[in-house]
């Protein structure tokens, strides 16, 4: 499933890149002192379909597992998810069986390949959809709270958002030693897709004081050439693949490569915090800059 999920996610970046739209607009927002949109409901009666795999874990440490009454086929963690009614993928959801299911609310994030068309689907429907925002981890913070309004789960969306600014701490702690140190994020290896600007990843390095060496928006496909000649001081690999890949296919022995889970980091939620805390102590101790 995990190889499958990487797999999937380069699909996304080739489809956004190809002019794919994926969902950035035309999906209704809560702000965390918006009322409740639709039904007006005891939030425990809420019926929601999670149509990423980052959004049911966040509902699920929300307290909120048995409103979801659907998600998607990626949707494994925690296991309890993979009971859930499955509504298809991200990319190509069955509009017809969020229909059978009967949702209050379908969630989709913005950066996951949720699609204008599915919007357009849901809306002609009559379906209400929320769209929360995961590009940085100010955006990730603000989805907890926004999510905690609507399903009625303010303090767990609090302690949740509370980690992460933990995390977050922590990572501009590191900054002194580690500005203007040249880094690349990659998720996925063959080809290199680096993450750019205006993406969760690229909020955390510079966070760090790092300074990304994909220095466009979004999401481009990387020249293994460029990066042969001109390697990065570090190199962080959510792609899952085998260790050792980057020194065997370009030569590449003195960058600092931090091969991370794929999960926790590719699935923006209640994971991340902790794989955070754990990437800055790995940082501290392999790099000597960080300590500088």
């Amino acid at each position: 499933m995990r190889s499958t999920y990487s797999l999937l996610l380069v699909v996304l970046l080739a489809a956004a890149i190809g002019a794919f739209y994926l969902l950035s607009r035309g999906a209704a927002t809560l702000s965390p002192s918006s009322p409740p949109l639709g039904p007006s409901l005891p939030p425990s009666n809420l019926r929601v379909i999670s149509l990423a795999p980052s959004i049911t874990e966040i509902l699920f440490a929300l307290g909120a597992g048995e409103n979801i009454v659907g998600d998607t086929d990626f949707c494994d963690y925690p296991v309890e998810a993979k009971t859930k009614a499955k509504i298809g993928t991200m990319i190509s959801p069955s509009i017809e069986r969020i229909i059978a299911l009967g949702p209050n609310y379908v969630i989709a994030t913005r950066s996951s390949g949720n699609r204008i068309e599915t919007a357009q689907a849901l809306a002609k429907a009559g379906i209400q959809l929320v769209a929360v925002s995961d590009a940085s981890i100010a955006d990730l913070r603000g989805a907890f709270l926004q999510l905690g309004d609507l399903l009625g789960r303010k303090k767990e969306a609090l302690a949740l958002a509370a980690d992460l600014d933990g995390a977050a701490k922590k990572l501009t702690a590191l900054s002194p030693g580690l500005t203007d140190r040249t880094a690349l994020w990659i998720i996925a290896r063959e080809p290199l897709y680096p993450a750019g600007k205006k993406t969760l990843y690229d909020d955390i390095m510079t966070r760090m004081g790092l300074k990304n060496v994909a220095d466009w928006d979004g999401w481009r496909e990387y020249s293994g050439e460029v990066l042969r000649a001109t390697p990065p001081d570090v190199i962080f690999d959510t792609s899952g693949g085998p260790g050792g890949y980057y020194a065997k296919n370009f030569g590449l022995t003195k960058a600092e490569v931090f091969e991370l889970p794929t999960d926790e980091f590719s699935r923006p939620g209640p994971r991340l915090a902790p794989a955070l805390l754990k990437l800055c102590d790995d940082l501290a101790a392999r790099t000597k800059w960080a300590n500088e």
